[in-house]
């Protein structure tokens, strides 16, 4: 059975629409990660900036990209007491959602929130030299 060069023309359209569809689905795809670290035993964590994780623009596969805070800062005299007391720097990792708090500090992430965290000693950045 053979289709019509007009049956075909209602197809075309239905297939284009399709890949529109699929190429607004696709951009739609990937997560952000908000960075925060504590330096020593500071109660409260600062923004670092933002880790995104999306396809790229051409091509297959992730791309991973870090956007610094424009806040961000490291409070050196902070840093060299956190060193001289042996205390521990921490990063936290905090997962995008609803609990969105890139631009204010956090004592700690909120119970409900999916985050990672770690915490080596404040001389070993020392010696990596950061």
């Amino acid at each position: 059975m053979t289709k019509s060069p007009i049956a075909l023309m209602g197809i075309i359209p239905i297939f284009i629409g399709g890949i529109a569809a699929a190429a607004a689905a696709s951009s739609d795809i990937g997560k952000s990660y908000h960075v925060y670290h504590r330096l020593g035993n500071d109660s409260n964590l600062t923004p670092r900036g933002t880790i995104t994780i999306a396809p790229p623009e051409e091509g297959i596969g992730l791309e991973a990209s870090f956007q610094p805070d424009s806040s961000a800062h490291l409070d050196i005299a902070a840093f060299d007491g956190m060193v001289e007391n042996g205390a521990l720097y921490t990063i936290v990792v905090l997962e995008e959602g609803d609990n969105k708090a890139s631009s204010k500090t956090l004592s700690y992430p909120p119970s409900n929130a999916k985050y990672v965290s770690a915490s080596v000693p404040g001389c070993s950045l020392r010696r990596s030299n950061l």
